[in-house]
């Protein structure tokens, strides 16, 4: 049982955060639930870093959070999958920065990913969601500006 749980740990820290990488598993626990998407980001959270998303509930967790909060995000970096519907449900209080890129596909069950009506829209506008697995679809900086206000400097 016990090389089960070993098991199961590698395999939730290898695929759940691995842009958490310079967090401890004990500080892991017991961060809230941005920082548990994010890494440590600060208030606002500014994402500087590529988040290439994960765990889809974790991302619901932050989304509730964030509102709960009125916590601002600022994204500048790459924000993919579970970080785009993050982003996405959370919009109030996300902005953009001059290197924000959003990365999109179908879920690993082959379903669109869980994004608002204007943004699925748009992807299908654009090619539809790639098969998981295969190379994501992109919405650049200046068409995500058209769903993201810019930050202000």
């Amino acid at each position: 049982m016990r090389k089960y749980l070993i098991i199961a740990a590698a395999m939730f820290i290898t695929f759940a955060v691995p842009a958490k990488a310079e967090m401890s598993l004990k500080e892991l626990a017991n961060a809230d639930a941005i920082t548990k998407v994010f890494g440590p980001c600060g208030q606002p959270c500014v994402v500087n870093k590529e988040n290439d998303g994960g765990v889809l509930l974790m991302a619901y967790n932050a989304i509730a959070e964030v509102k709960a909060k009125h916590i601002k995000i600022e994204i500048n970096s790459v924000c993919a999958s579970s970080c785009m519907v993050l982003a996405a449900e959370a919009r109030p209080y996300v902005c953009l920065g001059p290197n924000a890129l959003f990365a999109y596909h179908k879920t690993n069950g082959g379903e669109p990913m869980p994004l608002p009506a204007d943004l699925k829209a748009y992807v299908i506008n654009h090619g539809g969601f790639p098969d998981y697995g295969k190379p994501m679809g992109l919405m650049y900086h200046t068409q995500a500006l058209n769903y993201w206000p810019a930050c202000k400097a």
